[in-house]
């Protein structure tokens, strides 16, 4: 193997490894998102269960 190819992938797998580092990044904001979003849900029925009750 020349050294060409040994950088090209090294170079590959840089890359290659960045991409599933960003692809796991945004899949973790995506669960945060979902579950600030459940958050938000169960606190609007609770205000909601509050205002019918009242």
């Amino acid at each position: 193997m020349s050294t060409l190819d040994a950088h090209k992938i090294r170079q590959f797998l840089a890359e290659w490894s960045a991409e599933i580092r960003t692809d796991r990044a945004i899949n973790s904001l995506r669960r945060c998102r979902i579950d600030l979003l459940q958050e938000e849900i169960e606190r609007l029925r609770k205000d909601l269960d509050i205002n019918l009750a009242a």
